[in-house]
């Protein structure tokens, strides 16, 4: 992955204290990374960064749209998602030290940190699982009547009696005399 500038930040020289940051992601940003889905994006970063001499404290807060085509019929829809994360960097830290899903930690000679694959872990975070028609933005969707009607057709129906070897029945026969 190449880095891009844009979401780096230079914590070396800044003084201790509140930065802010904002970022816009969009379709470029994701073509680095695996869209999990997704066509379109326009996402809104804002970041405050509390920096004091042993850590780097991160406060991101998304908001925005994706565009996803629904699992069951098919059919294109907008996804409002937003969220909030927290993430910590321990500053001249050792090699040794454990990190964990939002602790990090920087060696000595470390003097910026590229946010962009920390962006693109909260947008993953918070993609939902099932993506359907009714999480339209704005006003729900019905799935698509022809896709449904398509796929119960090829379906196979619970209802059906299933068939059974009749070889197979003289054995649960035999298994059920026992008991």
């Amino acid at each position: 992955m190449r880095i891009r500038s844009e979401y780096i930040v230079e914590f070396s020289g800044l003084k201790n204290g509140s930065h802010t940051y904002d970022w816009t992601l969009g379709d470029a940003f994701f073509d680095g990374f695996n869209r999990d889905g997704f066509q379109q994006s326009n996402l809104q970063i804002a970041c405050r960064m509390d920096k004091d001499e042993t850590m780097l404290v991160f406060h991101l807060s998304i908001d925005g749209v994706l565009n996803f085509d629904c699992d069951r019929c098919l059919t294109p829809f907008t996804y409002r998602l937003k969220g909030n994360k927290t993430l910590v960097f321990k500053l001249n830290g050792s090699a040794n030290e454990e990190e964990d899903e939002d602790l990090f930690v920087l060696d000595d000679s470390e003097y910026q940190i590229d946010m962009a694959s920390h962006l693109n872990d909260l947008v993953q975070i918070l993609l939902p699982m099932k993506r359907l028609c009714q999480m339209n933005e704005g006003k729900p969707l019905a799935c698509d009547p022809e896709m449904l009607a398509k796929l119960e057709a090829y379906s196979t129906s619970a209802e059906e009696p299933e068939h059974i070897d009749p070889r197979w029945e003289k054995l649960q026969q035999l298994k059920s005399d026992d008991n």
